[in-house]
C-alpha cells in the first residue's frame, strides 16, 4: 500500500466519497451507482461488509479512482480494485 493512504473501512470510503463530489459514479462489472445508492445497498443487504477494510484512491480530474481490498496489514489483495470512480458531468442541462 503506497505510504499515503489510510486503511479506511468500505462504509468510510463511500462516506467520504459522498462528501467529495455528487458527480462521482462507482462502477464493477459493468454495473453504476452513486456513492449513497452503494451505500444504502449494503446497509439493507450486506451491513457485514462495509466494515472490511478498504483503501480508496479518490477520482482526480485526469484519472479514475478504486476502492482496493486490503489486508490487516494494508497489503492490496487483488490487482483489480474493487470498485473503480469515475467523476462525470452531469448528463441534463439546468432549467
Amino acid at each position: 500500500m503506497p505510504p499515503d493512504h489510510t486503511i479506511l473501512t468500505l462504509q468510510d470510503s463511500l462516506e467520504a466519497l459522498m462528501l467529495l463530489s455528487e458527480g462521482a459514479l462507482i462502477s464493477s462489472a459493468g454495473d453504476e451507482w452513486s456513492a449513497k445508492e452503494l451505500l444504502d445497498w449494503f446497509q439493507t443487504t450486506h451491513p457485514t461488509l462495509l466494515e472490511m477494510p478498504v483503501y480508496l484512491v479518490p477520482p482526480e480530474p485526469t484519472r479514475a479512482g478504486a476502492i482496493c481490498q486490503v489486508d490487516a496489514n494494508g497489503e492490496v489483495l487483488s490487482a483489480v480494485p474493487l470498485y473503480r470512480i469515475e467523476r462525470r458531468q452531469p448528463t441534463g442541462y439546468p432549467l
